[in-house]
This record gives structure tokens, C-alpha cells and sequence, in this order.
């Protein structure tokens, strides 16, 4: 049997809040979730470099260190760049600055996803307002583009099956 290589090419990189981990886990579905996004960040064409989370992030989203192994797989974790220090305690200035750094490797562009109760947050900061790169996504919001990010990871799969790909 020889193995397919399955790759996708996203057309949004995305980096996940600790408002949106915390948000998701109060969803039913929240485990299958997590699984979609490991698929989609291992069978990414940059090499589980698709989904990033800052590990200042990660400690608030999970204090306890409480991730099961899709949550773990689900993104790349980033120990914070020294160039947010900055920022201060301000998460939403530093994720933004931290996605437009992201964004400037291709594709170019950045999803921030987050909590529905942070969209305000995020779309009245400064430097959101001065980027046409990162767009922010909340909720329900997010969890289609991932459901979509999904689908295109399953349809590749079915084409390296085929051997279509």
C-alpha cells in the first residue's frame, strides 16, 4: 500500500485567542472541533505552521495545562516574540501585531479567531482599523471557516485516493 501525500493550501492563515479556546469549549461539539483543526494544521502545505496560538494565550485559555491531544495538535504553539513585550498586558493589540507578523509570509493574509463577545474589541483597535491583511472572526463565524477548511482537507484526501492530486 503506499501512502498519499495529502497537502492543503489555505488560503488564510489563522491564529486562535484565548477568548475563542475559551469560548469553544462551552460548545457540544467543542472535541470534534479541535479534531478539524489538527487536520487542517497538520495537512497544511506549511507544515503545521497553519494555526498559531501564543503561549501567553495558552496559558490563559488552559491555566492548568488541561489540553487533551486534539487540542494540542490543533495549533502551533509560539512562545511570545519579545517584540510584544511592549504591548503590555493589552491581548488584543499583541494578537494583532503577532497576525500581521504572520501575515507576511504567504498567503499573505491572517484569520484572528475569537470569542463572539471580543469582535467589538478587536474591529475598534488601532491597528486592526490600519490593516487590510488580518480579518477577525468570532464564534459561530469561525467554526464555518473552519468546517470549510475541513471539507477542502477532506477533498484532497479524496483525490490523493484517487490519484488525482
Amino acid at each position: 500500500m503506499t501512502l498519499v501525500k495529502i497537502e492543503v493550501d489555505y488560503d488564510y492563515l489563522i491564529v486562535l485567542d484565548n477568548h475563542f479556546l475559551s469560548w469553544i469549549k462551552k460548545v457540544p461539539h467543542w472535541e470534534s472541533i479541535f479534531k478539524q483543526l489538527m487536520y487542517i494544521n497538520n495537512y497544511s502545505v506549511r507544515k503545521k505552521k497553519q494555526i498559531f496560538l501564543l503561549h501567553s494565550q495558552s496559558e490563559l485559555a488552559f491555566p492548568n495545562g488541561s489540553q487533551n491531544q486534539y487540542i494540542r495538535a490543533s495549533y502551533r504553539a509560539i512562545e511570545d516574540p519579545s517584540y510584544l513585550s511592549s504591548f503590555g498586558e493589552d491581548i488584543i493589540t499583541k494578537n494583532i501585531i503577532f497576525s500581521i507578523d504572520v501575515a507576511s509570509d504567504k498567503p499573505y493574509r491572517c484569520y484572528i479567531f475569537t470569542s463572539p463577545e471580543k469582535l467589538k474589541d478587536y474591529s475598534e483597535n488601532e491597528h486592526y482599523i490600519k490593516t487590510k491583511s488580518i480579518s477577525v472572526k468570532g464564534g459561530d463565524e469561525a467554526i464555518k471557516i473552519i468546517g470549510r477548511y475541513f471539507d477542502q482537507f477532506c477533498s484532497a484526501k479524496e483525490l490523493a485516493r484517487m490519484g488525482l492530486n
